[in-house]
């Protein structure tokens, strides 16, 4: 299946995704317009997309959601952006979920995808300090 988006689609999906990275964790929940929904249907080949990666942490581990059966059955696609902290050991703490479509329906699986994740922080850095980050997994 090929998707193919006007140019204003795509300026208006980079803007959204600049903003975002700049808000970082301290945003309790993002309200989507119907334009970021239906530009947001990210193609199937995007499984895991690293939104506000920028810091010291450097993932080692990712894992996978599990598509829900019901979802798949009725051939639902979605995606879901988790926020997180990683802790001093590396691993995601403090997981929930900052905005999802549809609501609901892939929350939980990538949760606890996001539970499999890990980081190492660089020993050159010093001691390891907390960082948010917030992942999108497509459905």
């Amino acid at each position: 299946v090929s998707t193919t988006y006007k140019e204003g689609d795509m300026i208006k999906f980079l803007t959204f995704l600049a903003i975002f990275a700049l808000v970082g964790c301290s945003t309790p929940h993002y309200t989507l317009d119907d334009d970021s929904r239906s530009i947001l249907q990210i193609p199937k080949s995007l499984e895991v997309v690293k939104i506000n990666s920028v810091g010291v942490w450097n993932l080692t581990k990712s894992s996978r959601p599990r598509y829900p059966r019901d979802a798949a059955k009725k051939g639902i696609r979605g995606w879901v952006i988790v926020g997180h902290t990683i802790d001093p050991q590396g691993i995601p703490k403090n997981l929930k979920v900052v905005a999802s479509h549809p609501s609901n329906i892939f929350d939980g699986s990538a949760i606890k995808a996001m539970k499999r994740f890990r980081y190492i922080y660089p020993e050159e850095q010093g001691d390891p300090v907390e960082e948010c980050r917030e992942h999108m997994f497509t459905f």
